[in-house]
């Protein structure tokens, strides 16, 4: 009953779509040899992404996920035009004095 999450770190990893289609397919930005992170990442590899599942019905299709270095909402919306629905953000809100209001300011400025 649980949801899965692949994560994937280069275009070689989409390869792993072949054994099983996941619920949700994310890209890390934050690579894990130097944990340098760069959300142009997710930009990167957002059409190979889709075009790795578009021979699925829409309806089979996993969330796209953009994982990590995400601060900005102006990020999170052209991040949504290159076609992610979701989006794992923490350390931005980790480092603020009340987390819980950095959030809500955050989703707010993303509507």
């Amino acid at each position: 009953g649980l949801e899965v999450l692949l994560e994937v770190h280069d275009l070689a990893e989409l390869s792993y779509l072949e054994a099983a289609i996941p619920d949700m397919l994310g890209v890390n930005n934050r690579s894990l040899g130097t944990f340098h992170t760069d959300v142009q990442h997710s930009f990167d590899i957002a059409n190979e992404m889709k075009q790795a599942v578009a021979h699925l019905a829409e309806s089979d299709r996993p969330l796209l996920v953009s994982e990590s270095g995400i601060s900005n909402p102006d990020v999170v919306s052209e991040l949504r035009k290159a076609g992610f629905r979701g989006f794992l953000i923490g350390e931005c809100f980790m480092k603020e004095k009340d987390p819980g209001q950095a959030l809500a300011n955050f989703v707010k400025a993303c509507i």
